[in-house]
């Protein structure tokens, strides 16, 4: 990280100073003020203010270089773009021939993912959040999980029994409760453990209070 020690008549000044220098704009900066500085008693006995202005990381850069090192170490080339949210950092990868780094329903690309996510936080020294995509696959999944969530529900309700779906990852048990969160005839809840754990679809019974569709979860969906 960049950073600059610097003095002035004024604290606003000394920040100034140390912009032209470091060639920033002041909101890519975090400032500490050392010394506010005094104007002294008739210009005697004065004292310069001092700050110290930091350049803050551009992570969501960062995040997009460790991707772009990662698949290069894989042999595979991709355009790279990167998008910052309130909640994370979004890194897209486009490109042809990327499948493999998808791989069997995302596992390649969750794998992707939490590597990035631990680089980036500890070269950060905070947990930040990282999503990572290849070929707009995260949207597609997530597309054809609500599509299934949906077909599935109508069966419960005709057959009225429990319909348990394929052991799934966390992201896409959340996509199916989110789904269904607030349909009036079912309710889902998630059942087993590690790579087996699964959403379960079940039909609401009559005249009765269900549980919240994500109660159980203890933050595994």
């Amino acid at each position: 990280m960049k950073e600059l020690e610097e003095t002035g008549r004024t604290v606003d000044e000394a920040v100034e100073k140390a912009l032209r220098t470091l060639g920033v704009d002041r909101d890519e900066v975090d400032v500490e003020v050392l010394e506010e500085g005094s104007r002294g008693v008739f210009g005697f006995g004065g004292k310069e203010a001092r700050v110290l202005v930091r350049v803050r990381q551009d992570y969501a850069k960062l995040a997009g270089e460790i991707v772009g090192r990662i698949i290069k170490e894989m042999g595979f080339q991709g355009k790279i773009q990167v998008k910052r949210s309130r909640e994370s950092i979004e890194v897209s990868v486009e490109g042809r021939d990327l499948g493999v780094l998808i791989g069997k329903r995302g596992q390649t690309l969750d794998a992707l993912e939490y590597l990035t996510t631990l680089i980036l936080s500890r070269r950060a020294g905070k947990r930040l959040q990282v999503t990572v995509d290849v070929e707009g696959y995260r949207e597609r999944r997530r597309k054809a999980l609500a599509v299934l969530a949906r077909r599935v529900a109508r069966r419960v309700v005709q057959e009225g029994r429990e319909i348990p779906l394929e052991p799934m990852s966390a992201r896409d048990r959340r996509v199916i409760h989110m789904t269904l969160q607030d349909h009036p005839r079912v309710y889902t809840y998630s059942e087993g453990a590690g790579e087996q754990r699964r959403v379960v679809i079940a039909p609401k019974p009559h005249n009765k209070e269900t549980a919240s569709p994500h109660q159980g979860e203890g933050g595994g969906m």
